[in-house]
């Protein structure tokens, strides 16, 4: 079976989240499922290139997509302003992103 595991945060530096997302693609890939991990790549998660190539050992593949998420005033404002959403939402989201898992 293929399996995608999409996640708002990348591999790294390793917390709780990512160890479970992680442990649950290793679990999957053990049991002789083909699993892809699409994460987005922010300022304070991203991939490392040994943590791609232990996955991709493991029969896992990791894709990253870089997303800016830093905060800005003037989005903030923006969506003050011009959205309905709330900011902490609004700063996730990503045509990249919503590109790829479409792929």
């Amino acid at each position: 079976m293929n399996i995608l595991i999409i996640s708002n945060k990348a591999v790294y530096p390793r917390d709780g989240g990512n160890l479970a997302l992680l442990n649950l693609a290793q679990g999957y890939a053990k049991k002789g499922h083909h699993v892809v991990i699409l994460n987005m790549v922010t300022h304070k998660h991203y991939n490392r290139a040994e943590d791609i190539s232990s996955l991709k050992n493991q029969h896992i593949d990791l894709t990253g997509v870089n997303v800016d998420t830093r905060i800005s005033i003037y989005k903030l404002i923006k969506n003050l302003l011009f959205s309905n959403n709330p900011y902490n939402l609004e700063r996730f989201i990503s045509t990249d992103f919503s590109e790829r898992i479409v792929e």
